[in-house]
């Protein structure tokens, strides 16, 4: 099923897969608090990610 949304005022369609359009609305949201508030999103299933982020004790030295 695909849906369309508004991103950046731009409509671009999205394939719902075992998601309705209420989580892709809340995850458009918390990436646009992110950037409001030059906050850092951590994805938990992103290996890609994972690997460049700074951890403990690391964090701390």
């Amino acid at each position: 099923m695909m849906e369309q949304i508004l991103l950046k005022g731009k409509p671009i369609r999205l394939a719902v897969l075992d998601y309705g359009l209420f989580e892709v609305h809340h995850g458009a949201r918390l990436m646009r608090l992110a950037q409001d508030r030059d906050a850092l999103v951590i994805f938990g299933h992103s290996p890609q990610q994972w690997r460049g982020l700074r951890k403990a004790p690391a964090w701390f030295t």
